[in-house]
């Protein structure tokens, strides 16, 4: 199953036939930018709820890169010569692929040439007659990435609480202060190939520290309750010696670092 969907980029200033595939053009019209028969048709894929898209996943059949080099944000396609049907892409002379957003993938398919995009090739003038042409997309989804929620509830209001995250995830976890009380992680994790392989370290969240007040210790171990059975922590101490109590040793600092099971 695809998991998306693949729908004409229509424009207000085109006439379009009984689909939003096709539209009615006249003999004698030379493809251009902004003409009555323009240069370009656009397809966007969309991503169905819950999925994501990346274009590293995606690429036409019969095809190869122009002379412009793809950036990951971007690819160029070219047919490849005798490569049938899609050497019979007529009047399509080559692609833009576009990742515009995690869910949306635009592709311009040019009728005429286009320096930028590395696509040469004649340009296309409408015949006395109808033209059709088929062009092969592929590619998969894959599965959204999964939220995380979060809520750190203290329930001693005289020390102080200090939230972080990983900086690799800062693009996808947010630290919010709720209150006075209650600070919170929020998010979505990286989206997770459908065929990737499930195996690999388990994923550091961020940490929760607790820091007795100045010139106080703590009278009890703090403890983090209330983690669920998809995540656990470790945790790392920090003490000081009380000299006016026989070098006794107490525990000032608790950072509580939080995974997630891979």
């Amino acid at each position: 199953m695809a998991n998306y969907t693949i729908t004409r980029h229509t424009e207000p200033s085109h006439v379009y036939g009984c689909t939003n595939f096709s539209t009615f053009q006249q003999v004698g019209q030379i493809a251009e930018d902004g003409g009555a028969l323009d240069s370009t048709v656009v397809w966007d894929i969309k991503a169905n709820p819950g999925y994501t898209l990346d274009l590293s996943n995606f690429d036409i059949a019969g095809t190869r890169g122009t002379s412009v080099p793809d950036d990951g944000q971007n690819k160029y396609r070219e047919a490849l010569p005798g490569s049938s049907p899609y050497s019979l892409w007529l009047p399509i002379l080559g692609a833009h692929m576009e990742q515009i957003s995690s869910v949306l993938i635009r592709i311009v398919f040019h009728l005429a040439p286009n320096a930028a995009a590395g696509i040469v090739g004649n340009t296309f003038q409408m015949p006395n007659g109808d033209v059709q042409t088929q062009v092969k997309i592929e590619g998969c989804a894959d599965v959204a990435g999964e939220g995380v929620n979060i809520r750190f509830v203290k329930n001693c209001i005289d020390s102080v609480t200090v939230v972080e995250i990983d900086k690799e995830l800062d693009g996808f976890l947010i630290h919010e202060q709720i209150s006075s009380t209650i600070d919170q992680i929020s998010g979505t994790l990286e989206s997770t190939s459908i065929s990737a392989s499930t195996s690999g370290a388990d994923l550091f969240i961020g940490t929760y520290t607790v820091t007795a007040a100045t010139g106080k210790a703590f009278a009890a171990m703090p403890i983090l309750s209330s983690i669920t059975q998809d995540y656990y922590y470790t945790t790392t101490y920090k003490t000081a010696i009380n000299h006016n109590d026989d070098g006794q040793v107490f525990i000032n600092q608790i950072t509580y670092s939080i995974y997630k099971y891979n």
